[in-house]
């Protein structure tokens, strides 16, 4: 699928042909919805470390640096490093309690 809606009805035909899905298909499509999101705000990659998740952005992503700059003063844990290429370090205490993906869906949600 590539994009939400698409992933959404794959997701909808499996749980009406099987019922409800194992936590591990739950996950996949989790991981799945968090790729389309990432693609659409022009984001490069995002690299799970010991202590923290960097998140780097393609040079032509559409948010502006200005935005990229403002997002570590809105929430707690989290740097940006000047590029190339933009980088958001999110401190592991950020998301420790609820989580890498759940953290991620959230802050590009608030990201678009």
């Amino acid at each position: 699928a590539t994009s939400a809606e698409a992933l959404a009805s794959v997701k909808g035909e499996l749980e009406d042909r099987f019922g409800n899905l194992p936590n591990e298909a739950v996950t996949l499509f989790e991981v799945s919805e968090l790729r389309i999101a990432a693609r659409d705000l022009g984001i490069d990659g995002i690299v799970q470390k010991p202590s923290s998740l960097e998140i780097r952005f393609l040079q032509n992503t559409p948010l502006s640096p200005a935005r990229l700059v403002q997002l570590p003063q809105e929430r707690a844990g989290l740097r940006f490093k000047p590029g190339p290429p933009f980088t958001l370090i999110v401190e592991r205490q950020a998301y420790e309690s609820s989580g890498p993906l759940r953290y991620l869906r959230d802050l590009l949600g608030s990201l678009h």
